[in-house]
């Protein structure tokens, strides 16, 4: 079944990661005119972004449904993971959602209480970037961008 191999799936994107990393430091000269430290810094600071986010989503769904493996968590975050980096996809949250749940029946925990979970954690994501949204847009209200492209803090009259 698809969770007996979950280990391989895994291991082998984690190992494709690994290598599209070097080919892009291996060519960064050609790439970027940044300075290689600050590329560095930069990678690691998205690095422990994504490790910090899928640290909080594992533990999330461990602690709705703590009798399922990290095997399973892992497989499930992987596809999320895989389907948040495939520019132009419109919402893939609800992508996620969607093979996750067409996925759920093959878990060890009921299919219904796997789906739900799913749909919780998708719910609260969609929640935590509306709230962003209404938040950028009330700080940025009063934000202008002028022809030239300069941006201006206008006066709440």
């Amino acid at each position: 079944t698809i969770w007996q191999t979950a280990p391989i799936l895994i291991s082998l994107f984690a190992l494709v990661c690994l290598i599209l990393y070097l080919i892009v430091f291996r060519f960064l000269s050609h790439l970027t005119r940044l300075p290689a430290r600050i590329v560095w810094a930069l990678a690691g600071l998205h690095a422990s972004k994504i490790l910090l986010v899928a640290g909080a989503q594992i533990a999330q769904w461990v602690s709705a449904l703590p009798a399922e493996s990290l095997q399973t968590w892992g497989l499930f975050l992987t596809l999320q993971i895989l389907l948040k980096r495939i520019p132009g996809l419109p919402n893939a949250d609800l992508i996620f959602l969607t093979i996750g749940l067409s996925i759920a029946g093959f878990a060890y925990s009921a299919p219904e209480t796997v789906s739900a979970m799913l749909l919780a954690s998708v719910a609260s994501i969609q929640i935590v970037y509306f709230l962003v949204f209404l938040i950028t847009i009330r700080l940025g209200a009063h934000r202008h961008i002028d022809a030239r492209g300069t941006d201006r803090l206008e006066k709440e009259t």
